[in-house]
């Protein structure tokens, strides 16, 4: 397997680390969008999300939150968006969370304000439509 993610996490690529358990590692992301942005990498390697278990998403959940309220005290940071790619949005197949600060006058993520929004209730029935089939996950 040549992943760029185990390579980090056996310590063959550098990179550098501001928070680890024995389940992750929290690096800065080395093409930031903002300052302050951080990458949560599991040290066992899954492709996305899908694939974790409950004890795993709680404690990227935990890190999280460390990390994001030493930003808030040593950046300033007023908000944070946590994200995941999953399939083709994401570039490397190992599972990993963006934690992305917000700062008063930056914004780490922006949406689409204007988006079309008649079409929203269609989409909206449709996505139920797969919930309904899908049952409990």
């Amino acid at each position: 397997m040549n992943c760029l993610f185990c390579e980090i996490i056996l310590g063959n690529i550098p990179s550098t680390t501001v928070y680890e358990n024995e389940y992750l590692k929290v690096i800065m992301d080395i093409n930031p969008s903002v300052d302050g942005h951080l990458l949560i990498i599991t040290k066992a390697h899954f492709e996305n999300y899908q694939d974790l278990d409950k004890e795993l998403l709680f404690e990227i959940n935990k890190a999280s939150e460390i990390c994001y309220q030493a930003l808030r005290k040593e950046l300033g940071a007023k908000g944070m968006s946590l994200v995941t790619n999953v399939g083709l949005a994401q570039d490397i197949k190992h599972t990993h969370y963006h934690i992305i600060p917000t700062y008063e006058d930056i914004r780490g993520i922006e949406f689409n304000e204007n988006g079309n929004s008649s079409s929203v209730k269609e989409i909206a029935n449709k996505i139920i439509d797969g919930i309904s089939l899908k049952g409990d996950i």
